[in-house]
């Protein structure tokens, strides 16, 4: 039996006792914006590489879901020179409802939190006024190939791999950005990408885009603990819930919503574009369903086809 590596048995390293201040990516309006993160347990872990094989990237996904949170840690968040003070609650979860004060310019700004032994940093998209066309994507069997209706074949593909080691579907990003170009300002365009894995993974999913040139984007993922978690079960009414607040916290823009056919993506893109008939200009659908006979919706069109132009 082939012994793990000596590395994945050691305890952490001196100074792992610091906090960290995982800053979720945010957005808003010159008018409000929502600041969320969460305090845990610094941890040492290896780099990921494209190489790794599946026992180290099981140890690594496992150890990224299982966090040590941190409760009462009181902390000083920055924006640019705005500065305003929290403390972390149940689970070390906490969520700040700012109104932008000047100085505060459209675009995409580094967030800091300081607090004793605790630090971090994340990112905050606060959306100019002449960008009105943004993409609201989904992310599994959309941009990443995932296999979702195959379950087994989806959790090898989400534990037993790395970012660097999992697979983009071609054109997508050439396609989003080409999309988003049509904004005044593109490098600030309001692109969501809305994933129902849950926010440990958010690290993983990032460095996946990043790695694959997909535009710069706020991504959405769930929480999974706590009372003020996201629902756990109901898919469907998590991506409305989320789309929603998109759309009020947003209402100059609108959207292209872009996802797959493997689970509820056509019904759910379909029922905000009946109740949100002037927000919703376009949906995209990626088929990966096994079944040909899929509903396809009026107006619906082909992901695949739109990316291979």
């Amino acid at each position: 039996m082939k012994l793990l590596p000596l590395w994945l048995l050691l305890p952490l390293a001196a100074g792992a006792a610091d906090n960290q201040a995982l800053i979720y990516d945010s957005y808003g309006s010159s008018e409000r914006f929502v600041i969320e993160g969460r305090v845990i347990e610094s941890e040492n872990r290896a780099v990921a590489t494209a190489d790794d094989r599946g026992y180290e990237n099981l140890w690594r996904n496992l150890r990224t879901l299982k966090n040590a949170d941190r409760e009462d840690v009181k902390l000083s968040v920055s924006v640019g020179d705005f500065n305003t003070q929290t403390v972390s609650g149940e689970e070390g979860y906490f969520s700040i409802n700012l109104t932008p004060q000047p100085g505060v310019s459209p675009g995409w700004k580094v967030v800091t939190a300081q607090g004793n032994r605790t630090h971090g940093a994340g990112r905050l998209l606060i959306v100019p006024k002449a960008n009105t066309l943004g993409i609201i994507s989904d992310i599994d069997d959309t941009v990443l190939v995932s296999n979702v209706p195959d379950k087994a074949v989806l959790l090898k593909n989400t534990l037993l791999k790395n970012p660097k080691q999992r697979q983009a579907f071609l054109g997508t990003a050439n396609f989003y950005q080409h999309l988003l170009a049509q904004n005044a300002f593109p490098k600030a365009a309001p692109m969501f990408y809305v994933s129902a894995a849950p926010r440990q993974l958010a690290e993983g999913i990032s460095a996946f885009l990043t790695q694959h040139k997909f535009p710069q984007g706020v991504l959405i993922t769930k929480r999974i603990n706590g009372r003020g978690h996201d629902p756990l079960r109901d898919q469907q009414q998590y991506k409305i819930d989320k789309i929603e607040m998109i759309f009020t916290t947003l209402p100059w823009v609108t959207f292209v919503l872009v996802g797959d056919d493997g689970e509820r993506d056509p019904e759910i893109y379909r029922a905000l574009q009946e109740k949100y008939p002037q927000r919703v200009v376009a949906i995209y659908i990626r088929k990966v369903h096994p079944d040909p006979l899929r509903t396809v919706y009026d107006g619906q069109l082909d992901l695949a086809v739109a990316t291979a132009r």
